[in-house]
C-alpha cells in the first residue's frame, strides 16, 4: 500500500510539474505583446522626458512629474554592454550598470534600453542622458513564479492527503483479509464511508460471518461426535469386563482393550482440541524443556535419532506431546525402514524419514482428516487418518503452522512451527 501510495503522489506531482510549466509558457506567450507595447510606452516616456529638457523645462518638475531620475552619462558611449566606471554608484545604478539588451530609434533620437524598460539611454543634443525609472518593474512572469509554486504546493500537499484518503479503506481491507486468513473470523469492517465503499464492507462482512459460521458449525458437530462416541465406548468396556469373567482369550482382549484405549485417548484429545478451538477452554501453557520432551518420545522409536536443540519454549506440554508423538508414529507407519530422523531448532520440530514419500499434489492434503495419498503412501497401515489433523491443529493454536516437503533422494519431511514464546 505504501507503494501505493506513493506512485499515487509521484503521478499527482508529475501532473501539478507539468500543468505549472505549460502555465508558464504559455503565460509567457500571452504576455509578450503586452510587455512589448509597454516597452514601447518606456521609450516613449524617456524621449518625451528628453525633449522636454531640450526645450527648457526644469529637471526636478520632470523627474517629480513622470517618476523618473535624470542623468548625464558622459561615460556612455552607445556600446549595448557598458560597464560605468566607480563615479557612476553616485548616479544611481550602482558598482555595474544593468545590461542593455534593447537599442532602437524613435522620434529622430537613439536611444538603449535595459530588458525590462526601467532604464533608457537617450542621445540628447548635449550628449546621453540616461533616464531611469524610480520603481524597477520586474516581468509580471516573475511576480506570478512565486504564486504559481505556491499553488503547486498546495495542490501536492491536497493530493497527497486525497491519496492517502483514499488508500485508507484499501489498507483497511487488506488488514481484514490478512486477519481473516490467519484466523480471526470476528474481525469486520466498518460499513461507512461512501455507498460504494459501504458496499464493498458489507459484501466482505457477509463473506466472513459466513465462513465463521459454518467453521463454527463444523468444530460443534466435532465436539458433539467426540461426546457422543464415549457413551458407545464406556458400553465397550462393560462388555469387556463381562467377558472377562466369562473366560474367553486374554490376548484377545487385551487388544480389543488396547484398540478401545486409543480410540478413548483420541476421543478425549478431539474433545479437548474442539473445546480450544471454539474459545471454551485456553492452552495450558507452561515453560516446556522440549529437548527433554523429544528425547522422551525418542526412546519409544528405536530407529529415531535427534538432532539439534529447541531449548525451553512455552507450550502446552500434552497437545505438543501428542503432536509430536503423532509425527514419529506417522513416519516409523509409513517408513518401516531407513533411519527416522527428528530435528530440533528454536520453535520448530521436523520430522524426517526416508520413505516412499507422497506425490507433489498430495502434500497439501495431508493435513486434512481420513486423507490417504494416492500411489506409494496407501497400502492400508493402521491409524484413523486423524493424526495429521491433530498435528496442524495444535501447531496453529500455538500461533505456528505445519507443513509436509519432499526429501531429496525420497522420503518426507513434516515440520510444525510453534510460533512465538508466547
Amino acid at each position: 500500500m505504501k507503494a501505493l501510495r506513493t506512485r499515487l503522489i509521484a503521478s499527482i506531482l508529475m501532473l501539478v510539474l507539468v500543468t505549472v510549466v505549460g502555465s508558464w509558457l504559455a503565460m509567457g506567450a500571452a504576455l509578450r505583446p503586452l510587455l512589448r507595447q509597454v516597452f514601447t510606452s518606456d521609450l516613449r516616456m524617456a524621449v518625451t522626458v528628453v525633449e522636454r529638457l531640450e526645450q527648457g523645462a526644469d529637471r526636478k518638475e520632470l523627474e517629480r512629474r513622470w517618476g523618473v531620475r535624470i542623468r548625464k552619462a558622459p561615460w556612455y558611449n552607445g556600446d549595448l554592454h557598458p560597464s560605468p566606471p566607480e563615479s557612476a554608484g553616485r548616479q544611481g545604478l550602482g558598482r555595474k550598470a544593468p545590461t542593455v539588451l534593447e537599442a532602437s530609434t524613435l522620434e529622430d533620437y537613439e536611444l538603449h534600453a535595459s530588458a525590462r524598460g526601467n532604464l533608457v539611454f537617450v542621445k540628447s543634443q548635449n550628449g546621453w542622458l540616461m533616464v531611469r525609472r524610480e520603481v524597477d518593474r520586474p516581468e509580471p512572469k516573475l511576480r506570478v513564479l512565486p504564486l504559481l509554486a505556491l499553488v503547486a504546493l498546495g495542490v501536492v500537499g491536497a493530493a497527497s492527503a486525497l491519496a492517502t484518503a483514499a488508500i485508507r479503506p484499501l489498507e483497511r481491507s487488506q488488514q481484514a483479509m490478512s486477519l481473516l486468513a490467519s484466523g480471526d473470523l470476528s474481525h469486520r469492517l466498518p460499513e461507512k464511508g461512501p455507498r460504494e465503499l459501504q458496499q464493498v464492507a458489507r459484501t466482505f462482512n457477509a463473506m466472513a460471518h459466513q465462513i465463521q459460521q459454518r467453521l463454527q458449525a463444523e468444530k460443534q458437530l466435532l465436539a458433539g461426535v467426540s461426546h457422543e462416541l464415549r457413551t458407545p465406548m464406556t458400553r465397550l468396556r462393560l462388555e469387556l469386563e463381562m467377558l472377562r469373567e466369562l473366560g474367553p482369550e486374554p490376548t484377545r482382549l487385551n487388544r480389543m482393550e488396547a484398540d478401545i484405549g486409543e480410540l478413548d485417548d483420541l476421543i478425549q484429545e478431539l474433545t479437548r482440541l474442539s473445546r480450544l478451538e471454539l474459545g471454551q477452554q485456553p492452552l495450558s501453557l507452561e515453560p516446556v524443556d522440549l529437548d527433554a520432551l523429544c528425547a522422551e518420545l525418542a526412546q519409544s522409536y528405536p530407529r529415531c535419532e535427534v538432532q539439534g536443540s529447541a531449548g525451553s519454549h512455552r507450550v502446552d506440554r500434552a497437545l505438543v506431546h501428542r503432536a509430536v508423538d503423532n509425527l514419529l508414529r506417522n513416519a516409523e507407519r509409513y517408513a518401516p525402514s531407513g533411519p527416522l530422523t527428528l530435528t530440533l531448532s528454536p520453535g520448530l520440530i521436523q520430522v524426517q524419514d526416508r520413505g516412499p514419500g507422497v506425490p507433489d499434489q498430495a502434500i497439501e492434503q495431508l493435513f486434512e482428516p481420513f486423507f490417504r495419498a494416492e500411489g506409494s503412501r496407501n497400502r492400508h497401515t493402521g491409524g484413523l487418518g486423524l493424526g495429521l489433523m491433530i498435528v496442524a491443529q495444535v501447531a496453529r493454536l500455538h500461533g505456528g503452522r505445519a507443513w509436509a516437503e519432499r526429501r531429496e533422494g525420497g522420503g518426507l519431511q513434516v515440520s510444525i512451527s510453534l510460533g512465538q514464546a508466547v
